[in-house]
């Protein structure tokens, strides 16, 4: 009698407001504004090209930083810091550091696979002619993908910045970029 009255009460109850749910609720119609209409996948276009420019933008520096790490050595990274406005030694000394490999691999390459993997999911869709045949592209699929990417990007970041300002404590340049790049594809994935 207790679940049949709170499985009634929870039917009756008005959908929550578009801000408390991550997941956007499907519309009735199109008000004919293109910007905001959701596309296929129930995430709406301009939310998914900001989150496919923002993760570009995460994947060509962190590409960049991989190439430079993997095919120039310490040094190399030492100069490319330099040029961006890192102080002698501290941007150098972060990316060429203990913490900044794991297991022999530079950090940045996994970054770089999640950026690259995040942009495809992201703006596929938009593109895609039948997306009902791809197992990434299929409705509930891309969202809950999408979302499980961008929060393991924003989570790993806020937890490299922590480990950047209270163990570390130097500054770097590209390390700040990232993390601003993660956590507002975080952000604007939940909250979109």
């Amino acid at each position: 009698s207790l679940l049949l009255s709170s499985t009634v009460a929870f039917r009756l109850l008005p959908p929550s407001p578009r801000w408390i749910s991550p997941l956007p609720r499907l519309r009735n119609g199109n008000d004919g504004n293109d910007d905001n209409d959701i596309d296929s996948n129930m995430i709406p276009r301009m939310t998914r090209v900001a989150i496919g420019a923002l993760s570009i933008a995460g994947a060509l520096e962190t590409g960049g930083l991989t190439a430079v790490k993997l095919f120039g050595g310490a040094t190399t990274v030492s100069k490319v810091c330099s040029v961006v406005g890192g102080t002698v030694g501290s941007c150098g000394d972060v990316l060429n550091g203990p913490y900044a490999n794991v297991l022999g691999i530079p950090l940045t390459l996994p970054g770089f696979f999640t950026y690259a993997a995040l942009s495809y999911v992201t703006l596929a869709p938009l593109v895609a002619k039948n997306s009902s045949s791809n197992f990434l592209l299929k409705t509930d699929n891309n969202r809950v993908i999408l979302l499980f990417l961008a929060s393991c990007l924003s989570t790993f970041s806020a937890g490299l910045m922590a480990l950047l300002l209270l163990v570390i404590k130097q500054s770097c340049p590209f390390c700040y970029l990232s993390a601003a790049l993660s956590l507002l594809i975080g952000g604007i994935a939940w909250l979109g």
